[in-house]
């Protein structure tokens, strides 16, 4: 997998071997998303889940190819991300709800999240709590979701 971390710097090479994991492909794509670059990924784990994250990194401005097993996706870096036209649809996925929206929040972008009725259930206070104390705009169903980031 390739990162850059900084603009000003020489990306960061390498390659790690991990098994095909939804907690890790979550977050594989979400780094890939914030590098600025191509970023390649074998092993990731295709299942609605970690699908519906991929599907939200697009409406963000980010491309992605998924063949098999390898990810391929062009990193945008934060500034480069770009506020969704629609509400980002997390499915089932609590995993993704949370890190979507702490992304949005450090971007600055408004944007709104929602799920499946079982995701509406999943209470969202260890999320939105910190993000308000912090001053993000942040409106949540009784600490549910959907949620909604800004103004």
């Amino acid at each position: 997998m390739e990162v850059q971390v900084w603009p000003e710097h020489e990306p960061l090479r390498g390659k790690a071997s991990l098994p095909g994991d939804k907690s890790l492909s979550h977050r594989l794509a979400l780094l890939a998303a914030l590098a600025e670059g191509e970023s390649r990924m074998e092993n990731y784990l295709d299942a609605g889940v970690t699908r519906v994250m991929l599907t939200a990194l697009a409406a963000l401005g980010v491309p992605w190819e998924l063949e098999k097993a390898e990810l391929k996706m062009e990193g945008r870096g934060l500034p480069g991300l770009q506020a969704p036209a629609l509400t980002l649809n997390c499915g089932h996925s609590a995993t993704t709800m949370r890190l979507l929206t702490g992304l949005l929040a450090a971007a600055g972008l408004p944007a709104a999240l929602d799920g499946s009725p079982g995701l509406r259930r999943r209470p969202m206070a260890r999320l939105i709590r910190p993000l308000r104390a912090m001053g993000v705009p942040l409106t949540a169903a009784q600490g549910r979701a959907p949620l909604r980031l800004g103004k």
